[in-house]
């Protein structure tokens, strides 16, 4: 017996009630089953998702619909007489009876979460109508194997739609008329009234529904339905129609992208579009996620059996046939499969007059509720073959498998791909720093002598149930650092009489960092800066660091600075730039920090004459046009800014000019 969705619990509440009844004879009132095989696909064993943003949509429709009054009270009426569905009923689903029972979260009329009738339909589950115990229970889920979710984050857009309508002038005749014939149906005043007054009517509606963020208490859904009015043409006069926010409870777990089988939407985004005709014009927009979790992985897999509690962790575990969870997260299925696809399934719909697709969409992960994809079906084929013995496992090949192990190589590390039955593993390096010993899914990776460097291993994985690559970066020995001074680099800016060296490159925890002054130890610590005294104006010096870690010293890594204290000095960023750029004279107590290993000295482009101005020019590179100048008469503000806006991309010269001192740089613009 193959039972799909809710059909998986009804097969499983009669097979058991009929196991316990009445045996093979029939005794007890029960009819034997003579069933040895019960198969649940994509059931929901502990309920079914539908996102409480839709929920508080169609709540928000109900009410709306009701208060239209006799014009909802006509339509339901002609639909009773033309045999067609009624709005308000099917604005009620979720008030019947089986979706009470089913669904894992539920909001009433008044939007207030129940859950009550949900909790009791699974306690009952666990109590009056058990698994049957005579017979072989397997189980399908259409959550991914690889725990891949539903490829879109907790507490993004699942729909958002806004459209305006505009009347033309025609439109707004036929919509006084109109609002009159309403009135005189017993629509309520708030919306006839602004139809009869003369003028335009605009109507914008926007619809934005969201999935549940992490931890909840986010906004899931807005509604809002506003008519402006331009009174005689002249006055606009705003009212809300309708407008509601539904805020998701707080605590509450994303179920909406959770993995497991997808509920899938045949709609299509629209982009924006702009239109009219004789009567309105048009702006339109219109986005909508096709799919959300329907039927949680651990639900059709029944994860626990309803007797502890799940947390997020558990929602979002990898659920392997070969390796199933243990007590208390245990299954009651002897053996299940999860979805894996070795390439994406596209899904798609086609219009049955042009038998064109008319919408689809790729999925790598999960798979739609209820659909049986090849591995499934091959795994399902087995079983009623009577081969019980093959257990699914692909876990080597997900997209988001990893590489365990230390990856800091001081000697040797092992580094471990996971594992599969029938899988060929060829590992790589792309550095002679190391060497590897391959052994499966495993391999013995080697420090070269001394050698530093960064390297990447990498594992090439293929099998039955298709081919991966998986990589990770490992450090070998410990590596140079790398460092700014002050904060910049190459040209700093520090205080006058101190400098502060920094290792910007990251070590493990517990790193020695050794700084050097001339070759003389200053400082030694887990400490990843130090601050020098400056040797004088002019004086250069020599500022190194040395890194040690587990694996011993690295190479020393620094370089020969000076302090140039005389004549106008200056601070120029950010540089590059990409807007605006601020120029700060430094005073005595500071000065600017340039490398003695920078290059030729920049020489003045132009003499310009500056007493008691400040004057900044700016060059370009290559031709040393002049492209900029500002002027200021003044030299007593310590800083400026200035602007780059309307310059082409490139490398500029910049001088500045103050009292008939200069100060030369290089400025880029991005």
């Amino acid at each position: 017996v193959l039972g799909s969705s809710m059909g998986g619990v009804i097969a499983r509440m009669a097979l058991g009630r009929m196991d316990r009844g009445g045996g093979q004879n029939g005794a007890g009132g029960y009819a034997a089953h003579q069933t040895g095989l019960y198969v649940s696909l994509d059931a929901p064993h502990q309920g079914a998702n539908v996102p409480l943003g839709y929920q508080a949509a169609a709540r928000h429709a109900t009410r709306m619909y009701v208060s239209t009054g006799g014009l909802a009270l006509a339509v339901e009426i002609i639909q009773l007489l033309r045999n067609g569905p009624s709005p308000l009923l099917n604005l009620l689903l979720a008030d019947q009876p089986a979706s009470r029972q089913i669904l894992t979260n539920r909001i009433d009329i008044f939007y207030n979460q129940t859950n009550t009738a949900n909790l009791q339909f699974l306690q009952e589950l666990r109590t009056q109508w058990a698994y049957p115990v005579n017979i072989r229970n397997i189980a399908i889920s259409n959550g991914s194997e690889c725990a891949i979710d539903q490829e879109f984050a907790a507490g993004s857009s699942l729909l958002y739609h806004y459209r305006s309508t505009k009347t033309r002038f025609i439109g707004d005749l036929i919509f006084m008329v109109a609002g009159a014939g309403l009135q005189a149906l017993g629509v309520p005043p708030l919306i006839t009234i602004p139809l009869i007054l003369p003028g335009s009517s605009k109507f914008e509606l926007t619809l934005d529904i969201k999935s549940i963020a992490n931890g909840g208490g986010n906004a899931v859904y807005y509604g809002n339905l506003k008519l402006t009015k331009k009174v005689l043409w002249l006055v606009p006069v705003s009212v809300n129609i309708a407008n509601k926010t539904y805020n998701a409870p707080t605590g509450i777990l994303p179920f909406d992208t959770y993995p497991g089988g997808f509920y899938t939407i045949d709609l299509a985004n629209q982009p924006g579009s702009v239109s009219q005709d004789w009567m309105f014009s048009y702006n339109n927009s219109f986005f909508i996620q096709r799919r959300f979790s329907f039927i949680p992985t651990t639900s059709a897999l029944d994860i626990g059996q309803g007797n502890t509690t799940l947390t997020n962790a558990n929602y979002i575990a990898k659920y392997i046939g070969a390796t199933p969870p243990i007590t208390p997260f245990n299954t009651p299925f002897v053996n299940f499969a999860t979805a894996f696809n070795d390439g994406p399934i596209t899904i798609g719909a086609r219009n049955p007059n042009t038998n064109q697709i008319v919408w689809q969409f790729v999925s790598t992960g999960c798979e739609p509720h209820e659909g049986i994809y090849m591995r499934s079906a091959n795994w399902l084929a087995n079983e009623m073959n009577g081969v019980t013995t093959v257990r699914t496992n692909c876990d080597a090949f997900c997209a988001n498998g990893t590489i365990a192990g230390n990856t800091t190589i001081c000697t040797s590390q092992t580094l471990t791909a996971p594992f599969g039955n029938g899988v060929s593993y060829s590992w790589s390096v792309n550095s002679s720093a190391v060497t590897l010993v391959p052994n499966g899914n495993t391999v013995l990776v080697s420090r070269v002598g001394s050698r530093n460097a960064q390297a990447t291993v990498s594992v090439n994985i293929s099998g039955a149930c298709g081919i991966s690559t998986l990589t990770i970066p490992i450090i070998v020995g410990t590596l140079t650092p790398t460092y700014t001074i002050c904060g910049y680099s190459p040209t700093q800016l520090c205080r006058y009489g101190q400098i502060i060296m920094s290792v910007t490159r990251q070590y493990p925890s517990g790193t020695i960092y050794k700084f050097y002054k001339d070759n003389i130890l200053k400082k030694s610590s887990t400490v990843a800066n130090c601050s020098f005294a400056s040797s004088g104006c002019n004086v250069p010096m020599e500022l190194s660091v040395i890194v040690q870690t587990a694996c011993g010293n690295s190479f020393p890594a620094g370089e020969i600075i000076a302090f140039d204290c005389s004549g106008l000095s200056a601070a120029v960023f950010p540089n590059p730039v990409s807007s605006d750029f601020n120029i700060t004279f430094l005073q005595q107590t500071e000065a600017a920090v340039t490398s003695k290993q920078q290059g030729q000295e920049l020489k003045p482009l132009r003499t310009i004459k500056s007493i008691g101005k400040t004057i900044v020019t700016l060059f370009e590179l290559n031709t040393n046009m002049q492209v900029r100048q500002w002027v200021r008469n003044e030299t007593s503000s310590k800083s400026y800014n200035y602007s780059v806006a309307g310059l082409r991309k490139g490398l500029y010269i910049l001088q500045i000019d103050r009292n008939n001192q200069t100060v030369i740089t290089k400025i880029i613009v991005e």
